[in-house]
């Protein structure tokens, strides 16, 4: 399969592809494995349509990531500070991106609801936004320690705890493990799992998971990721309506055919892998 134009975007440590060919809806989810599986690092691949006049981005398995309406919105700006309305898919409303030099922010309206269910014996909150539904766990919770090995978390006893909370039934869902710093600020360690492709990452970034901690939280909020930058969230919560905003860095690592991406990719994963690690 050729790919003409294939960019790969950095949206505050959280590697993103944007196909922007006219790939057909039963080959999307085999154009996504194919660069995953070419381009491991990648997190989440978008396709970039026209509908009804409007740029949409279609993730490979049908779910919303706030990070993708973000590159998506950089990348038809050509980093000019530009406003930008997109459609994303899994959300019913278009969304406006804000760009700037090797910046982006999203604004959003959406539905939402939020329900108690238990892991073991311990209540765990879990919000549904429209495309993808997080479980929250804070450090008071007994199973916070239990899934953390050393530094880290165990993924497979995360993956475990996603599926006795019941979440993998939904066409995306992630657990956050979210510690406060203090001064408006916390701590997001989010995992990701789209139940269509089969996809689990424990995500360098996730700018729906920090839309979903602030508003969990109930106020707005500078959310450190593990790629080590922020994502400012603003959050207006009234009953089962949301208003959010998600502000970060941006930047472009390669925009052209797939096939010459080669060796231009694989200096990028060795610096992000450096910075991660650092």
């Amino acid at each position: 399969m050729d790919i003409h134009r294939l960019v790969i975007v950095d949206p505050s440590g959280n590697p993103t592809a944007l196909v922007f060919d006219p790939i057909p809806p039963a080959m999307t989810r085999k154009a996504g494995q194919l660069i995953q599986d070419e381009y491991p690092s990648v997190e989440q691949v978008v396709f970039v349509q026209k509908r009804g006049g409007m740029p949409h981005a279609q993730l490979a398995g049908g779910e919303f990531c706030a990070n993708a309406a973000r590159a998506v919105g950089y990348v038809l700006s050509g980093g000019m500070v530009t406003e930008q309305r997109v459609t994303v898919s899994g959300a019913s409303a278009p969304m406006t991106i804000h760009t700037s030099r090797n910046r982006a922010k999203l604004d959003l309206h959406m539905c939402m609801r939020e329900e108690c269910r238990v892991l073991g014996e311990t209540p765990v909150p879990v919000l549904h936004l429209e495309g993808i539904s997080f479980g929250i766990l804070m450090p008071q919770n007994p199973r916070f320690d239990i899934l953390r090995y050393g530094n880290s978390f165990d993924e497979i006893r995360v993956r475990s705890a996603m599926k006795e909370l019941g979440l993998m039934s939904f066409l995306c869902c992630g657990l956050l493990f979210v510690e406060d710093l203090g001064q408006d600020k916390v701590k997001l360690t989010p995992f990701v799992y789209i139940r269509d492709i089969e996809t689990f990452f424990a995500e360098t970034a996730c700018a729906s998971g920090s839309i979903a901690a602030a508003t969990f939280l109930g106020r707005n909020l500078s959310i450190l990721q593990p790629s080590g930058k922020y994502l400012d969230v603003e959050v207006n919560r009234k009953e089962n309506r949301l208003a959010a905003s998600v502000d970060g860095e941006i930047i472009i690592k390669w925009d052209g055919p797939a096939l010459k991406l080669g060796t231009a990719w694989s200096q990028f994963s060795e610096r992000r892998a450096d910075a991660i690690a650092g």
